[in-house]
């Protein structure tokens, strides 16, 4: 049996909207941030802010697509797992790291200083978009456990985690700030923190939506399931307005706050029409060759797309030219960005999976 009829199309699916909604996270001022610069009264500044706290779905929907693969196995032994699993990971964020880092220590902006690398690494990191990869490296370093946690709940206890999660997870931090504005945040000891731990909930939700609810969705549950999805967004958008508003901060780090709140639904949205497709439907199998070869290309594109986007000129100065010279309005110049970008790091990584050394650094 060949690669292609191997692959799992609505995984393969949903693998490119996580990688292009990642690549729509890192554009900034120009699309991300972008409702930053309209007023709140505006229809610019709610659209914008709604395909931004849309696209907090990437690396959240990566996570449950590695829990629908991973959690329903049997463990491996630990040896197998560190020296095939977490040492291959590691070995691809160091050397991304390494190449970045000569990047930088090219450009001037940092000296060459293999104690201050480390360090970084260790800390930090080199590329602010790879904090997936040492979340992805924490999941696997407790993968048994969570094989063993996942397998063992019952539906029931499934039905209860996501009660829970909705109230402490969603419904609290909302309601309290906008009766208390936060000044009486709930007590740090009433917490499920480790049960919404993005190593956690997301593996689990990806494990349930995949063994337990396999044939659960039709036509009309999709319809409600997203309704209640864009009603959750709107939410996140309304708290986003209503906390600029009480503290007066309007920028890109701090305006985040309820930007990732209702990020399950949207997980659970997309997992499940992408499921509901590839079942029900024969669309997916009519663009079988494309979605396997792109699909199997989207962790080479993350890998690389911030080389594209930081350290070349064509891709300095394109969203200028989408804007300025092709007159284009700001939503669809970034998004041609995006598809621009994710071109590019496609065809890079195809080439690079034909090179038997190189292959390895990109899947």
């Amino acid at each position: 049996m060949n690669l292609v009829a191997k692959k799992r199309l609505d995984i393969e699916l949903m693998r490119i909207i996580a990688a292009f909604f990642v690549l729509y996270n890192h554009t900034g001022a120009n699309g991300f941030s972008k409702f930053l610069s309209y007023d709140p009264h505006t229809f610019h500044y709610w659209l914008y802010l709604f395909l931004s706290i849309s696209c907090k779905v990437s690396v959240p929907l990566f996570l449950v697509i590695a829990g629908a693969l991973m959690l329903g196995r049997e463990p491996e032994p630990v040896k197998y797992l560190w020296r095939h699993r977490v040492l291959h990971i590691f070995s691809i964020l160091l050397v991304w790291s390494v190449f970045y880092y000569l990047l930088e220590v090219g450009e001037g902006n940092e000296k060459f200083n293999i104690f201050h690398f480390f360090t970084k690494l260790y800390s930090n990191g080199w590329n602010f978009s790879y904090w997936y990869l040492y979340a992805y490296l924490s999941m696997l370093i407790v993968l048994p456990l969570l094989q063993r946690f996942a397998q063992g709940l019952s539906d029931n206890d499934y039905k209860y985690a996501l009660v829970l999660y909705i109230a402490f997870c969603m419904l609290v931090p909302c309601l309290q700030y906008r009766v208390f504005q936060d000044r009486h945040p709930l007590n740090v000891n009433v917490s499920i923190e480790w049960l919404a731990t993005n190593i956690v909930v997301f593996p689990l939700a990806g494990y349930f939506l995949n063994c337990r609810l396999k044939n659960f969705w039709t036509k009309k549950r999709l319809l409600v399931l997203w309704g209640i999805n864009i009603v959750a967004i709107l939410i996140s958008c309304y708290m986003t307005y209503y906390r600029a508003r009480i503290t007066g901060i309007c920028n890109e780090k701090d305006s985040q706050m309820f930007f990732g709140t209702f990020v399950l639904v949207n997980c659970v949205a997309i997992f499940a029409t992408c499921q509901y497709l590839n079942s029900n439907t024969n669309i997916l199998f009519r663009l079988k060759k494309p979605i396997v070869s792109v699909g199997g290309c989207t962790f080479g594109i993350y890998l690389i797309h911030v080389y594209f986007k930081n350290y070349t000129d064509t891709f300095k100065n394109l969203m200028s030219f989408l804007q300025d010279k092709l007159h284009s309005t700001p939503v669809l110049a970034s998004l041609i960005y995006c598809v621009v970008l994710f071109m590019c790091g496609y065809v890079v990584t195809l080439i690079m999976k034909k090179i038997p050394l190189l292959r390895k650094i990109v899947s």
